[in-house]
């Protein structure tokens, strides 16, 4: 029972949010519009809060993707501010393929039950300080490398592929880019997986504005900027 410990703490951090509003600290939260293809494929929101203080401290970022293909995307994710790593998540996914995916923190390693119609499938991935999760088709939990430098190498794991990576940043630069017909300053993130290339732009204030992963022809914009 202890596996999913930290997954129904979760679930009690985002149903008892509203009563302990003085110590939740909303992060981000808005909506992007999915492209796949350079079709309008789907779009996704979350939002991003933190709660508890000093050690207590957690950030709990969920979102809801809907793709025009009948899959629904439902991730919540608990992680430890500043660095984001990983205390646990899970993920339901509704539609032609249903899969639950729960990932707990258990020492050392990451435990991952991944429940589909194949039946269940536990892993485990090693835990490390610098551990992220980066869902496939989940463009807001980039957040979590708004500030990566040059050089860094990021591990993280993709829940629903079963599969542990490191991702090398290879270059950061200020470009201006065109949101909603609105140009504004961006910092646009260079990432490298093997030989996988995924551009990330970040605004002035750390908010995901745009993730494009070229080999996926995959591309989510963000459509609530202000401020």
């Amino acid at each position: 029972m202890h596996r999913f410990r930290h997954i129904t703490l979760i679930a009690l951090a985002l149903v008892l949010a509203p009563a302990i509003h003085a110590q939740t600290v909303v992060m981000d939260e808005g909506s992007f519009a999915i492209r796949i293809d350079d079709a309008p494929a789907g779009s996704e929101t979350f939002a991003i809060r933190r709660s508890g203080l000093g050690l207590e401290a957690s950030i709990i970022a969920n979102g809801v993707v809907r793709l025009r293909s009948g899959e629904e995307l439902r991730p919540v994710l608990q992680a430890r501010p500043p660095e984001g790593t990983v205390l646990a998540y899970q993920m339901k996914v509704t539609g032609p393929s249903p899969v639950e995916i729960r990932l707990n923190l258990a020492g050392p390693r990451y435990v991952t039950v991944v429940r589909s119609a194949a039946g269940e499938e536990e892993r485990e991935y090693v835990a490390t300080a610098q551990m992220r999760v980066l869902e496939q088709g989940v463009a807001h939990q980039y957040w979590f490398l708004r500030n990566v430098r040059v050089g860094t190498v990021a591990p993280f794991i993709e829940p629903r592929s079963r599969r542990s990576l490191e991702m090398t940043v290879e270059n950061i630069e200020n470009v201006p880019l065109l949101v909603g017909g609105v140009e504004i300053p961006t910092r646009r993130f260079t990432l490298r997986i093997g030989d996988e290339e995924r551009l990330v732009w970040f605004d002035g204030q750390g908010r995901v504005v745009r993730v494009d992963i070229p080999v996926l022809r995959y591309q989510a914009v963000r459509q609530d900027l202000s401020g």
